[in-house]
Parts: structure tokens; sequence; C-alpha cells
């Protein structure tokens, strides 16, 4: 497994009302949703305005597939080494 875990400082808003929303919204969380799902894996979105957010990624996943370059949904997650990712066993 993967777990990778991203926090901001930033405004945070309400998850029902942003997730939820009808009509056109931007490709932010929707994309990494998206990706996460088309990857069996799962995501969780923690925010409150003036909280910050916080998104908890795990995907069932050996790391050494990424670095030996796998091809598919990963082709398009590219995330800095920075961003928390870890293996578990």
């Amino acid at each position: 497994m993967v777990h990778g875990l991203l926090h901001d400082h930033g405004a945070g808003f309400v998850v029902d009302q942003v997730v939820n929303q009808n009509g056109p919204r931007g490709r932010g969380l929707l994309g990494v949703q998206e990706r996460v799902e088309a990857l069996g894996g799962t995501l969780q979105i923690t925010s409150a305005p003036a909280q910050g957010t916080t998104l908890q990624i795990t995907l069932p996943v050996d790391l050494g597939e990424v670095s030996r370059g796998a091809a598919g949904a990963w082709a398009d997650l590219r995330l800095p080494a920075s961003a928390g990712l870890h293996e578990t066993g």
C-alpha cells in the first residue's frame, strides 16, 4: 500500500458543498479523486473554513512498480518526493 498525506494551512472550505456541487467546477479535487479511484484507491478530504485542508490518499500499489515506470494512470501521477508518500507492509 502507498499512503499520501497532503495538508495546507489555507482558507479551507465546507467539504460537502464542494464535493456535491452541481454545475461547472474546476478539475482540481475532482481530478485527484478520479485518478485515485481509477487506481483502486481511496481519497479522504478533511477541511473547514479557516482551518486548511487535508487530503489522505491510499493506493493499493507497490512503490517498486512506480520506480520501474509502470504505465497507465501512474503516468499522470507526478508528485514531488516531498509529497509525503510512503509504502506500508
